[in-house]
C-alpha cells in the first residue's frame, strides 16, 4: 500500500513499481515540479488502484500501467499543460520493458473517478472492459475496449465500453454529465459501445467535436450535448520512456476511415444498434461511411439541428428467418440534407425514414422547425431491397433516386408528427436530378 508521494520541484519523474500483485495508491501521488509520473503493477496478474494522481507545473506525462486491472477510485487523474495521459490495462512493466499482459484486464472508473489533461491527449486501453467515468480535456482522446496489446494479439472480439458515471453527474436539467469532453474521439471495442437505443442512463455521453467509433459486435449508443461531425484520425500517447527503451512506442486508436458494426464475427442477426444523437447539427464526414452490418437499426438524429450526410449510410446483414432486418431512420429537427451522389440503403425487408422537421430528444420523437427541407443533392440515393421507404418534410423535400421493391411514401408540407406543424400549402416536392433518371422506383 503506498500512503501518498510527492515530488515539489525539479522536473524528474516519478516512478512507483511493483514486481508482482497489487499496487494500491490510497494517498495523493503528485509531481508538482513539470516532470511525468509512472504508476506500474507488474506481472500479468497484478492490478493498480489509485485515488489521485496529480502532474503540474509542466507538461508532465501520467501513466498508469497494469499487468491486469487498473481501478481509479473517486478521486481524480490531472494532468497540466500539454501533458498526456495513458490508462493501459493488460500492460506489463516489469524491467522497465512494456509487453502484454493479461487479456482479461479492464480499466474501471469507481464512483465520481475523472481523468483530466488541459491540452494533452488521453489513451484509456483494456483488452477487455472499459467502464468509462468522466474523460476531459481540449486535446484528443481515445477509449479502446478489446484492445490488442502493447505486442498485438490480446484482442479476441470480447469487450466493452460502458458508462460508469454515478446519478450525482446530473445537471439541473437530470441528463447526466459527459463522459467524454475533447476536441476528437475514437471509440473501439469488441461487444459494444454504450448500450440500448436513446437511453440516458446506457449511452456514452460525448461534448466534443469529431467522433468516429467501431464495434465488432454489440450496440453503439452516443449523444452529443451539440453539434458532432462523424469522422476519424488517430490519437496516440507515448508508453513511458526507460534506460532500455528509449523511443518508446505508442498507444494509438486506429485512425478509423468508417464507423459502426462490423459483425465481425460473422454471426448477423443479433439485433445489435447503431443510435448516435447530436443535440445540435448532425454531420457524417464526407468519405466516412457509418453502417451496422450486424441486421440491427441504424438512427441518427439531430435533436437540435440539421442532419448533413455527407457519406454511405448502410444497414446490412440481417436474417429474415430470424426477423432481423434493420431500418434506417435520419432524422432531422431542422432540414435534412444529402449531399450529391451519396447513397442511404438497407438490405432485406429493412425499413427507411428520412424526415426533416422531425426532432428526437430524449429519444422521443416530436415537432421541430416548420421550415425544414429534406434536400437529396443530384444523384444521392436512398435504396432499399424490399423495405419501405418513408421522406418527408413540413417545407420543401428536393427529389434524387429512391428505389424499393416495396413501398414510397414522399410528403411535402407534412404535417408532423403531433400536427404541431400545420401545413401551410406552400411545401412543393421537386426534382433533384439533373439526368432524366427515374426519381421514384418502387412496387
Amino acid at each position: 500500500m503506498l500512503s501518498g508521494v510527492r515530488i515539489d520541484a525539479g522536473g524528474g519523474t516519478l516512478t512507483v513499481r511493483t514486481d508482482d500483485g497489487l499496487l494500491n495508491a490510497v494517498g495523493p501521488v503528485a509531481n508538482l515540479g513539470g516532470g511525468d509520473i509512472v504508476l506500474a503493477a507488474e506481472g500479468a496478474g497484478s492490478d493498480l488502484s489509485v485515488s489521485g494522481v496529480t502532474a503540474s507545473g509542466g507538461d508532465g506525462r501520467v501513466s498508469l500501467l497494469a499487468g491486469r486491472t487498473v481501478e481509479i477510485l473517486d478521486f481524480d487523474v490531472t494532468a497540466a499543460g500539454d501533458g498526456d495521459v495513458l490508462i493501459a490495462a493488460g500492460t506489463d512493466f516489469a524491467a522497465g520493458l512494456e509487453t502484454n499482459g493479461n487479456a482479461a484486464g479492464d480499466v474501471r472508473f469507481l464512483g465520481d473517478a475523472a481523468v483530466t489533461s488541459e491540452t494533452g491527449d488521453v489513451v484509456v486501453a483494456a483488452p477487455r472492459d472499459v467502464e468509462l467515468g468522466a474523460v476531459s480535456t481540449t486535446g484528443d482522446v481515445a477509449v479502446l475496449a478489446d484492445w490488442d496489446g502493447v505486442e498485438g494479439g490480446l484482442s479476441d472480439g470480447v469487450g466493452a465500453i460502458s458508462d460508469a458515471l454515478s446519478d450525482q453527474d446530473a445537471g439541473a436539467d437530470g441528463e447526466q454529465g459527459a463522459n467524454i469532453t475533447a476536441s476528437q474521439l475514437e471509440l473501439t471495442a469488441g461487444s459494444g459501445i454504450g448500450a440500448g437505443v436513446a437511453s440516458e442512463t446506457t449511452d456514452i455521453d460525448l461534448d466534443v467535436d469529431r467522433a468516429a467509433f467501431e464495434t465488432a459486435s454489440g450496440d453503439v449508443n452516443l449523444q452529443e450535448a451539440d453539434d458532432l461531425t462523424i469522422g476519424g484520425g488517430p490519437v496516440a500517447v507515448a508508453l513511458p520512456e526507460t534506460a532500455l527503451d528509449g523511443d518508446p512506442a505508442d498507444v494509438a486508436s486506429p485512425g478509423l476511415a468508417a464507423s459502426g458494426v462490423t459483425s465481425a464475427d460473422g454471426v448477423a442477426a443479433t439485433l445489435d444498434d447503431v443510435t448516435v444523437r447530436a443535440g445540435g447539427t448532425l454531420t457524417t464526414e464526407a468519405g466516412h461511411d457509418v453502417f451496422n452490418l450486424d441486421g440491427g437499426n441504424l438512427t441518427l438524429a439531430a435533436e437540435a439541428g440539421e442532419l448533413r450526410i455527407n457519406s454511405d449510410i448502410t444497414v446490412a446483414g440481417g436474417d429474415a428467418d430470424k426477423d432481423a432486418d434493420g431500418n434506417l431512420t435520419l432524422l432531422a429537427s431542422e432540414s435534412l440534407r444529402l449531399a450529391p451522389g451519396v447513397t442511404a440503403s438497407a438490405d432485406g425487408a429493412g425499413d427507411a425514414r428520412l424526415q426533416a422537421g422531425r426532432g428526437f430528444g430524449g429519444g422521443t420523437e416530436a415537432d421541430g422547425l416548420a421550415a425544414a427541407d429534406l434536400e437529396m443533392g443530384d444523384g444521392s440515393a436512398v435504396t432499399l431491397d424490399a423495405g419501405d421507404a418513408l421522406l418527408t418534410a413540413p417545407n420543401d423535400v428536393m427529389l434524387s433516386r429512391v428505389s424499393t421493391g416495396g413501398r414510397v411514401v414522399v410528403a411535402a408540407d407534412f404535417g408532423g408528427v403531433l400536427a404541431g406543424i400545420d401545413g401551410d400549402g406552400a411545401g412543393a416536392v421537386s426534382d433533384a436530378l439533373s439526368s432524366e433518371e427515374a426519381n421514384v422506383t418502387a412496387s
